[in-house]
């Protein structure tokens, strides 16, 4: 089948319209819907094509409900395409309105639109245009966001070929929010700024809409500040609720405690009076979503503020902020009982939730967004007393938010956690949430967010050992070893939030400075040669640093090997000889490139080896490696071959006399026998292994020549 692309058509739509189309046509690139309403009569008056261009004017100018009205007029018995048009339109309305719902049967295909990739026609192309963006709203409804960023632009390409302003502008607007959401902000405004063009020559209003899409965006980018004065202006003009609660959420990203608690204020006072007034009229019972947003961000700014400040009182924000949450828990129906709060009936929920939750009433067992705020708020409140137990749950409440793919919340969650983690003095649990919260600023590129953290966690450097690891660019999280001039720790690089080792290792007043220098400049050698071999790792980062002391420390960062040492490797298995022989083999290799460049004493032992995943043999551990033309007594191949009669013999060792004597018979049955039969090792194996263990009288075998003679016993 025939699939054209946007240049190959280029067919202006006007052209195949009839005059009476062109007049709406008119409505619907200007998003004039309530031309269409009062002086368009649909039912039995219009041909399908006008019917359907009158209800995507009224699409266009947000009316939904209208748009709806329209389309119950339309005739049952509608031709393929102008069917496929109507359930298009009908799709897009229903991720609009949330009381709609659509079955199996009236959701769009993606192989329902085959037959019109290869069409020429202008309207045709236009119903193909529409369609997709009804079938990307509905992905990304599922948090499926590759699959509905390509139809929105598979959307925009077919609006721009046929020259359908307002369809383009509709299909950037939607291509750019995805962007946003999913970190990736130049792209994002580059979208909503080409829209924000198109509608500022078409309609303002919508315009005026675009501006709220452009400071939300800025605001999931974590640029609070600049995103609170953009909505701030776009509410001016747009008057929405929905965006003044961004204002709002972007005053409180940005700390700015009394504007935010002034709009919200103000809001929640408007909001009640609209309520009360509804429920005095004997109107049906009014949707109170809104109020319990406003109560609850009320509740959060109360406690986040005291929490930012040591100097409030903690008593007095706890009350402020628990009044709030009682009052937002009243409104979903719950108990006002401080003792019992109506968030313990939902934070359970928060492990099995695994899928974007509707903002429902929760009725079903399904808990929605609004609720998973209020255990937030709860858990900020509960963080005054009992830090540890609020740290775990703002813990899932940020794996909840990671699922629904909200980065600003998933890591405002994650900086709650590290706060609460903080006052119950648990540092090193902190610095984890706020590794966290890092990797997702860096991986979404929130770039100013990503900055703010980085400060943060270099803070906590001052705490506990970890202090002795301390370089630019390198933040410690753990201590994995220290025994006594040599120490190892996890850490975190600042820059783009991998997980790195730093090893430090004293140096005695005693020590030559130049070898020391000699040695580093050895091991950054490796970094040219780390991966080039998988058994060594890539070096990051080197330097010897001075003290006032007659100490100094060298440096050296390394990639993060994450695995299984060696020597807990070897217990697993005890005894498999293939396994040993193939990880003995493949640090030969590694070794021997190593003495290439001069590291001819490299000292292997298992404790200094780590097993990726793959069951790919590491040096982890680089501490034993001696300076280039320094010597040992003991070749870097009896190392190895130690190694492995260990892992023969189960942990017995290797034997002062040569294996061969033994396994031959010439000595007498002993625990080495025990561990290990003839029949498990090849004897070709125990020659080899004598020969490297027995050094007299000839110069030891080179690494590389262990390795490939070890290739026959793989």
């Amino acid at each position: 089948m025939e699939n054209l692309t946007s240049s190959q058509i280029q067919a202006p739509i006007k052209t195949a319209l009839s005059p009476d189309e062109r007049a709406i046509w008119e409505h619907v690139e200007t998003a004039n819907g309530d031309a269409v309403i009062s002086g368009f009569q649909l039912a039995g008056q219009a041909s399908e094509r006008l019917q359907l261009l009158g209800v995507l004017a009224v699409q266009n100018s947000g009316q939904t409900q209208a748009a709806l009205k329209l389309m119950d007029q339309l005739p049952d018995q509608l031709g393929p395409v102008y069917r496929l048009w109507q359930r298009a339109e009908f799709q897009i309305a229903a991720r609009r309105e949330s009381s709609l719902m659509l079955s199996l049967e009236q959701t769009l295909r993606v192989e329902e639109l085959a037959p019109l990739a290869s069409s020429r026609d202008p309207v045709e192309r236009l119903v193909l245009a529409r369609a997709e963006l009804a079938l990307g709203l509905s992905h990304l409804q599922d948090s499926e966001y590759d699959a509905a960023t390509t139809l929105f632009e598979a959307s925009a390409a077919n609006m721009r070929a046929i020259d359908c302003e307002s369809g383009l502008a509709v299909a950037l607007t939607e291509t750019g929010k995805v962007h946003a959401w999913r970190g990736r902000l130049q792209t994002a405004q580059a979208n909503l700024l080409e829209a924000l063009s198109i509608w500022q020559m078409l309609n303002g209003g919508q315009a005026d809409a675009v501006w709220h899409e452009i400071g939300a965006s800025l605001l999931d980018s974590g640029r609070g500040e600049l995103a609170a004065g953009i909505l701030e202006r776009a509410f001016e003009r747009n008057r929405s609720e929905r965006t003044r609660h961004a204002w709002i959420r972007a005053l409180i990203s940005a700390a700015s405690w009394d504007d935010a608690e002034a709009v919200a204020g103000e809001a929640l006072k408007s909001e009640q009076a609209t309520n009360h007034d509804l429920m005095q009229a004997n109107a049906a019972r009014p949707d109170r979503y809104r109020e319990n947003m406003l109560l609850r961000e009320l509740g959060m700014i109360a406690a986040q503020r005291a929490l930012a400040d040591p100097q409030s009182s903690e008593s007095e924000a706890r009350t402020t902020a628990l009044d709030y949450l009682n009052q937002a828990i009243e409104v979903f129906g719950g108990k006002t009982d401080p003792k019992i709060p109506a968030y313990t009936q939902w934070i359970g929920a928060l492990d099995q939730h695994s899928r974007t939750p509707s903002d429902g009433d929760g009725a079903t067992g399904e808990i929605s967004f609004a609720q998973i705020r209020l255990v937030q708020l709860e858990l900020l409140i509960q963080s005054f007393n009992a830090p540890a137990e609020a740290a775990i749950g703002f813990s899932k409440v940020a794996e909840v938010f990671s699922r629904r793919s909200e980065p600003v919340l998933e890591i405002e969650a994650r900086e709650q956690s590290a706060q609460a983690r903080l006052r119950a003095k648990e540092t090193r649990q902190a610095t984890r949430q706020l590794h966290l919260a890092l990797r997702v600023a860096v991986e979404r590129g929130l770039q100013e967010k990503a900055g703010m953290l980085r400060a943060r966690m270099l803070e906590l450097v001052k705490f506990g050992p970890r202090k002795a690891f301390a370089i630019d660019g390198y933040l410690p999280v753990r201590v994995i070893r220290s025994d006594g001039l040599h120490m190892i720790a996890a850490a975190v690089d600042v820059v783009d939030g991998r997980q790195t080792t730093i090893h430090r290792f004293e140096l005695p007043g005693d020590v030559d400075k130049s070898d020391a220098d000699e040695k580093l400049k050895a091991l950054e050698t490796i970094s040219g040669l780390g991966r080039g071999h998988p058994g060594l790792p890539r070096v990051l980062f080197s330097e010897v640093r001075q003290s006032t002391t007659d100490q100094s420390a060298m440096f050296l960062v390394t990639e993060y090997i994450e695995g299984q040492l060696l020597t807990e490797y070897m217990t697993v298995d005890p005894g498999n000889v293939r396994a040993g022989v193939r990880v003995i083999r493949d640090l030969s290799e590694a070794i021997q490139l190593l003495h290439n460049i001069g590291i001819t004493a490299c000292r292997p032992s298992a404790g200094n080896v780590m097993i990726e995943m793959g069951d790919n043999p590491v040096f982890w551990d680089l501490s034993p490696f001696q300076a280039p033309g320094k010597a040992d007594s003991k070749p870097d191949v009896v190392y190895l071959a130690d190694i492995l009669v260990n892992w023969i013999t189960g942990g017995k060792g290797a034997p002062k006399k040569g294996m061969l004597d033994i396994f031959s018979g010439r000595f007498p049955y002993n625990s080495l026998l025990n561990a290990v039969s003839r029949d498990a090792v090849d004897p070709g194996l125990v020659q080899l292994l004598n020969d490297v263990l027995d050094q007299s009288g000839s110069s030891p075998m080179t690494p590389g020549h262990f390795a490939a003679q070890l290739q026959t016993f793989v």
